[in-house]
């Protein structure tokens, strides 16, 4: 049975940026209309239920990394931990500039396979995409800065009380 997928899309460069500039852009938008978030429901093929249990691991071994008091000033003596730490970097790193593509991209599958998609109503409630909104909301995820991934057990995909099974907000 497929999961759910709700992947809240940031229109807003919400990386790398000042708070100050984050607002502004906000600001922007909304004087403009335009929205800041795009946030779509689809079924799951298993690929984004795992990728977000595999962003939850390992931000787990991140901060279990700082709490050891590892850091890019002080890292780990010994060649073993001094690997697991680098790799790991290496790895979060990779996995998060990439999740907006692997998470548009499992998007772009379930358009394409006529699937029901659900776009997030001005009241959070969910309604049915129409077939001629599904361009536009498609190139939306596809030029967000972040995306956070909630995965819920197969349900319908309008409802409104879901059981979690990950979620990576990070």
């Amino acid at each position: 049975m497929a999961n759910i997928v709700q992947a809240e899309f940031f229109l807003v460069d919400v990386r790398g940026h000042s708070l100050e500039r984050l607002a502004e852009e906000c600001r922007e938008r909304s004087q403009d209309g335009a929205p800041r978030k795009c946030t779509v429901r689809f079924s799951d093929n298993g690929l984004v239920t795992n990728f977000a249990k595999l962003l939850n691991w390992m931000k787990t071994v991140r901060n279990r990394q700082v709490e050891k008091g590892w850091s890019d000033l002080d890292p780990p003596r010994n060649l073993f931990d001094y690997l697991v730490w680098r790799c790991s970097g290496l790895l979060d790193d990779w996995l998060s500039g990439h999740k907006v593509a692997i998470v548009a991209g499992q998007l772009k599958r379930a358009i394409r396979a006529r699937q029901m998609i659900a776009v997030e109503t001005d009241d959070r409630h969910f309604r049915e995409a129409g077939r001629d909104e599904l361009h536009e909301i498609l190139e939306a995820a596809r030029k967000g800065s972040d995306v956070w991934l909630f995965v819920f057990k197969q349900n319908h995909l309008l409802a409104d009380k879901n059981d979690m099974v990950a979620r990576a907000m990070w």
